[in-house]
């Protein structure tokens, strides 16, 4: 091959690889250009939790610490001196009626609880009845006498009127006849004053015989049987304990929602930590502690079958406000901006924005008093990535 052929070879090759080069070039030219000329694609919706708007009952309480105590505490104490021969109460035990013992059902009287050793004192009593049989003797001495001396006053009256008797046995007659009677007079005094000491002597030994002040329960025994008690030494502590009190502490801002007789209370105690009982506020502090700005409020709890027990640790809480089956909204469905709160709303896929009035608050949950209806979807879990109008793939917060 000769050298100009050789030339015109290479000048084909180099235009081949310049044309290849070039159809590459406009290739990846084009598509380029059909790619930045195509429309944006519509971005993935976002995956967001939803929830119904729920109704609810709501309440607005405070709590209130204190202590399970009986409605009505008394001591029993003796009013006689003498040995305890029987206390058979323990602690605990119940005084009412068809439990442990019965008022009696002639006079009424409740039962026996204690007995002081009376053996002295039906001694005195005896003494007493004996001296009202010679107190009456000496009455009816005195009687007959004062009979005697009166025929013999009569009868000197007339002798004297006949001028048969002086005047000096007139007079001797009329002092007899009074003397007589002032004895007789002595006589029923004594009579009455012996038939007094009777009575006393029976008061004296039936208080030897302690009945109960109150139906209750025996809170505390202070004496075993054997002891020497006497007026002021007490036997035993009895509370009521068919309805219980709880007295606490609570501040003075609270006290103007407080209504007595109305405000209903729940109360709980560590040896039920299941069960919760049902009280009533019936009394408010007619002063408040200048220093811990707290009153003392008293809190009455039925209890009629005696599972709250005197000293327990109780928990109060007082409902101040309640709301009953409004709509309602998780605390984590609210967002807030500039002091409004608002709530994502999802319809048709599409997540609105809308403003909603709230109203009481308890726990995690919110009354809405204007902006939404029970049913509505919100948004409750993504919503902080949300605008308004964008397109979302709505997930029940129960479903995975």
């Amino acid at each position: 091959m000769t050298a100009k052929s050789r030339h015109w070879l290479s000048v084909a090759i180099v235009l081949m690889v310049a044309s290849g080069l070039a159809y590459v070039f406009r290739d990846r030219l084009w598509q380029y250009f059909r790619r930045t000329q195509r429309p944006p694609e519509a971005p993935a919706p976002l995956k967001v939790a939803v929830a119904p708007v729920q109704t609810r009952t709501l309440a607005r309480k405070v709590a209130v610490t204190g202590e399970i105590r009986p409605m009505s505490v008394v001591d029993v104490v003796p009013k006689v001196t003498g040995r305890l021969e029987r206390l058979r109460l323990p602690d605990g035990t119940a005084i009412d009626e068809g439990t442990v013992i019965q008022p009696d059902p002639e006079t009424g009287r409740l039962p026996v609880i204690a007995i002081i050793e009376h053996a002295g004192l039906q001694a005195a009593l005896q003494q007493a009845e004996a001296a009202v049989k010679v107190a009456t003797a000496a009455r009816d001495c005195a009687k007959v006498m004062l009979a005697d001396s009166l025929r013999d006053r009569q009868q000197v009256l007339a002798l004297f009127e006949k001028g048969a008797a002086t005047e000096n046995e007139r007079d001797k007659a009329v002092t007899a006849y009074e003397r007589c009677a002032a004895e007789l007079r002595l006589a029923e005094a004594q009579v009455a004053q012996a038939e007094a000491a009777v009575r006393q002597a029976q008061v004296t030994l039936a208080e030897a015989t302690i009945v109960a002040p109150i139906p209750g329960l025996v809170i505390r025994k202070h004496l075993d049987e054997g002891n020497m008690v006497g007026p002021g030494t007490p036997l035993l502590r009895i509370g009521d304990t068919k309805t219980v009190q709880v007295l606490g502490g609570i501040s003075e801002r609270y006290l103007a929602e407080l209504v007595p007789g109305k405000t209903p209370a729940d109360i709980s105690v560590d040896a039920y930590p299941d069960k919760t009982f049902t009280g009533l506020l019936r009394r408010v502090p007619e002063a408040v502690d200048p220093q811990t700005r707290t009153g003392e409020v008293e809190v009455h709890i039925p209890n009629p079958d005696g599972t709250l027990k005197p000293g327990m640790f109780a928990r109060v809480s007082l409902t101040l406000q309640q709301r009953l089956d409004v709509p309602v909204v998780p605390d984590g469905a609210l967002l807030r901006q500039g002091g409004q709160a608002y709530v994502y709303v999802v319809n048709n896929a599409t997540a609105h924005r809308r403003p909603v009035v709230l109203g009481l608050s308890e726990g995690d949950f919110h009354e809405v008093q204007a902006g939404l209806k029970p049913g509505e979807l919100v948004v409750v879990r993504g919503q902080r990535q949300l605008q308004d109008g964008q397109t979302v793939q709505a997930v029940r917060e129960d479903e995975p």
